[in-house]
């Protein structure tokens, strides 16, 4: 039976889908210069590998096919120019992806925590009890500070929570008279029980919350007296 002879082809590449072919009756056209090599690896990161036909070798998933008729895409979107650091995760150059570390009402749930309705603080009414030096130290080991109270709202708050009467951290130990909390910031808001603070017997510096004032604050000797004390962060 005749009929038109079968193609033979020579390919070159280093796998199927790589591979560039040129029928062997048109090989001779091309000379020895025209037909360059395959030499070295795709680069993972998204480089070039070295030598003809150029393969890209990025996590988009675009080959590219320099001098064989344009790009061969593997990827549908024919995605071109995507690099392997630039994936669809966005964790590198494609956007950031970020990780918030600030405490709220969410976060506020231990031994003795609980968060006002807005979330803005958490706060931790313990039933250890310490001078007012060694509270604020729990409390700065906790990550936050003596309970400062800025407003009538707050101080109703906490006194809804309270049951016994506890350290804040209003206090005049730097400066007798000049009351500031904890952190050095000055009250805005007070809320002191009658003739209070009456610094009596000179010798009272430190505030506390008393359940007897309805939650009225009170100012006594800083290292005379265990009792509980309100954190908050």
């Amino acid at each position: 039976m005749t009929g038109q002879p079968r193609l033979r082809a020579a390919c070159f590449g280093s796998s199927i889908a790589l591979a560039a072919c040129l029928p062997l009756d048109d090989l001779s056209e091309y000379s020895s210069a025209s037909v360059i090599p395959f030499a070295g690896g795709a680069s993972g990161s998204g480089g070039t590998a070295s030598g003809a036909p150029s393969v890209s070798a990025s996590s988009g998933g675009t080959l590219s096919g320099e001098g064989m008729g344009g790009d061969l895409s593997l990827d549908p979107s024919n995605m071109e120019g995507r690099s392997g650091a630039a994936g669809a995760l966005g964790d590198s150059g494609g956007g950031a992806s970020s990780l918030a570390g600030t405490s709220d009402a969410g976060a506020c749930s231990g031994d003795g925590e609980f968060a006002e309705a807005e979330g803005q603080s958490c706060y931790r009414l313990t039933a250890d009890t310490a001078l007012w030096v060694d509270a604020r130290a729990a409390c700065l080991s906790w990550g936050g500070d003596l309970v400062s109270i800025e407003s009538a709202a707050e101080d109703d708050f906490l006194t809804s929570r309270s049951t016994i009467d506890v350290w804040i951290g209003a206090n005049d130990r730097e400066l007798e008279g000049t009351l500031v909390w904890a952190d050095g910031s000055p009250l805005v808001y007070t809320n002191w029980g009658d003739a209070q603070p009456d610094d009596f017997g000179a010798q009272e510096d430190c505030g506390e919350k008393r359940v007897v004032d309805a939650g009225g604050w009170n100012d006594r000797p800083c290292d005379g007296t265990l009792q509980e004390f309100l954190c908050e962060r």
